[in-house]
Order: C-alpha cells, then sequence, then structure tokens
C-alpha cells in the first residue's frame, strides 16, 4: 500500500528508489509504466519546458527483475520484438544492432536466451527497453539475481548509457552501494504504507568509484537516514497513519 508517495523526478536526471523488501517500489514502478492504475493521485510527465504531456506521448522502457525474454527467440528478435512491424525490416535492424553494440553484445545476436550467461540475458533486456528509444526507463532490482563483479560491470555501463543517450532513469533498489554509485538522488521510502522518508542529493562527479572515500561517506549518509526510518516507523502508532492510499 503507499500513502501519500510524492516525488519528482527532473527530465534527464537518475533517481534512485531505495527502500526495504516490500515497501511497495515494484509497485511503483507499475503505476508509473501504466501497468497498474492508481485508486487515488495522477502520474504526470512533463517536457523540458515544464508542460504536461498525454502518458502515451512518453515513450516509457522497463528493465525488470528477471530478463523476461522469450526463449524461443533470439538475442535480436528478443530486442525487436518491443518494435513496430511498421518501421521496416531494415530500419528495425538497424536499432537492434546499435543497441546490441551499446550492451555489448551484437556477437550474440543470434543466440537463444539458455545460450548466454545471465548477465548477458540481462544486458539484452536493457536493450530491448532501450531499443525504441524511450523517454524514461524503469529499472526494478535488475542486477539483484546476478555475482557483485557482473553487477558492478553492468552499473558502471548504465551510468555510461545513460549519460550518453539522456533518458531519465527511475532505478529501483535495497541497496545502499547501489543507490549511491548510481544515482544523482535517492529517494528513501518507509516500509508500508509506503510514503516519501526523505529525498538525498548524491553530489559526486561520474564516474564514481567503489570504496572510494567520497563514496563510503554518501553511504554512510543515507545509511543513517535509511536507519532513521526504520525507527520511526517502528514507533509510530499504526491509528497514527492517515492519508488516502494508492
Amino acid at each position: 500500500m503507499l500513502n501519500g508517495l510524492d516525488f519528482c523526478a527532473e527530465p534527464g536526471s537518475f533517481l534512485a528508489l531505495l527502500g526495504p523488501s516490500g515497501s511497495g517500489k515494484s509497485v511503483t514502478l507499475n503505476i508509473l509504466s501504466g501497468l497498474m492504475a492508481p485508486t487515488a493521485g495522477t502520474v504526470r510527465f512533463e517536457d523540458a519546458d515544464g508542460q504536461t504531456r498525454a502518458g502515451r506521448a512518453t515513450k516509457i522502457g522497463y528493465v525488470f527483475q528477471s530478463p523476461r525474454l522469450l526463449p524461443w527467440k533470439t538475442v535480436a528478435d528478443n530486442v525487436a520484438f518491443v518494435l513496430d512491424r511498421r518501421a521496416g525490416r531494415d530500419e528495425i535492424a538497424r536499432r537492434v544492432a546499435r543497441v546490441l553494440d551499446l550492451v555489448g553484445i551484437r556477437e550474440f545476436a543470434d543466440y537463444y536466451p539458455h545460450q548466454v550467461s545471465g548477465g548477458m540475458q540481462q544486458r539484452a533486456a536493457i536493450a530491448r527497453a532501450l531499443v525504441y528509444e524511450p523517454d524514461v526507463v524503469l529499472m526494478d532490482e535488475p542486477f539483484s539475481h546476478l555475482d557483485e563483479i557482473t553487477a558492478r560491470g553492468l552499473r558502471a555501463e548504465i551510468v555510461s548509457l545513460w549519460r550518453q543517450m539522456g533518458m531519465t532513469i527511475l532505478f529501483v533498489t535495497h541497496d545502499i552501494t547501489e543507490a549511491c554509485f548510481l544515482s544523482q538522488r535517492v529517494v528513501l521510502l518507509t516500509p508500508k504504507p509506503t510514503r516519501v522518508f526523505r529525498e538525498i542529493d548524491v553530489p559526486l562527479p561520474y564516474p564514481r568509484v567503489y570504496a572510494s572515500d567520497a563514496l563510503f561517506e554518501q553511504e554512510k549518509r543515507v545509511l543513517r537516514t535509511f536507519e532513521e526510518s526504520i525507527a520511526e516507523h517502528q514507533l509510530a502508532p499504526r491509528a497514527a497513519v492517515t492519508g488516502s492510499p494508492i
């Protein structure tokens, strides 16, 4: 249940939604993507001039926790699956080849999902989200099933792609290090009923370095705030929770 959840992501920004498991992070992305309808409240998309855009005028890419590739299609065909067939075969092939190059798996275009590693499958899922050049990319803990070495490499690549392409990214995680390494701002969510506890800027230059003093200090700052949110939730009387849940 979401209760008074209110935040804004600026165009071209990288925002992390950080919260404990079961706090409604995935539900939030599903509402933003249109997969779920809110029972109250609104989702609004604006252009760079601050003008409200119709939902269908905003192209949204979604990267799920698992790759969700169709096993009977090749990597290239999985990526092409989301494109409009009216674009034409040559244009589709060009766009697919471009994003496979961007995520570093073009040589595996004709492989099937079971023939490539979990990391490559997730790269294909990222390529699928990017292939139609979205304005906003929603990422729901996409590296949670990967080993840390593979995840670190993909995090660095996501930052590089974001800086090249300029889209807005909303990245869901319960990993404080991941949130600080990736994002410009962390939106810290409470346990259910979910609300925004605090928004924390991450004013570190890119590229960022794991285990650096600057990143470690930022992680400590977020951790302290995270612990405050948990403590406040545990002490708050349940009868005191008010507002219109989504």
